[in-house]
């Protein structure tokens, strides 16, 4: 009965019942499709950092990925181990930090630490050489070397997502 109603429904209005019913919470922003899941492991071990839930911390897991996941708040119940961390608190060792809709542009000041890793992945719906990017991909745009990206997402919303993976220059 619930998915007849929304089947009535223009887009934002379905949007707006699924972040009503919580399940951006459970589910974060982006249901990543397999083969970019596949592509990212590959680059493991990972360090998801803003995990949310774990989400996709827990997908990964599924397809044998090493992967870590923090977050500043992390979840009464989350899809899998989610520490607490920031990007100032955590040490990421030789893992790749994994950024997931990152939130706004919180990890600027750390990706333009010393701290700030040798490698790291971005997923986010800035399309691959976007003219006058801003936040975390125009300064990666600017400052590190981009390595390469593909498409992230499995379709559900109306815009495409991007899994984009850079290298810190000079490191």
């Amino acid at each position: 009965m619930w998915c007849e109603r929304m089947a009535g429904l223009d887009f934002m209005d379905r949007l707006a019942i699924v972040e009503h019913r919580g399940l951006i919470d459970a589910y974060g922003e982006n249901a990543m499709s397999r083969d970019a899941l596949q592509r990212i492991a590959a680059y493991g071990p990972l360090w998801e950092l803003g995990a949310g839930g774990g989400y996709t911390a827990r997908l990964l897991k599924d397809l044998g990925a090493e992967v870590v996941a923090s977050d500043p708040k992390p979840p009464v119940i989350p899809w899998t181990e989610v520490r607490w961390g920031t990007y100032e608190t955590d040490d990421v060792g030789d893992s790749i930090p994994l950024l997931v809709w990152p939130y706004m542009n919180a990890a600027l000041p750390w990706l333009r630490s010393e701290r700030a890793p040798h490698r790291l992945i971005v997923v986010n719906d800035v399309a691959p050489n976007a003219v006058g990017a801003h936040g975390i991909i125009g300064y990666l745009s600017e400052a590190w070397t981009h390595i390469e990206t593909f498409p992230a997402g499995s379709g559900w919303r109306r815009w495409a997502d991007y899994v984009h993976v850079w290298d810190r220059p000079n490191r």
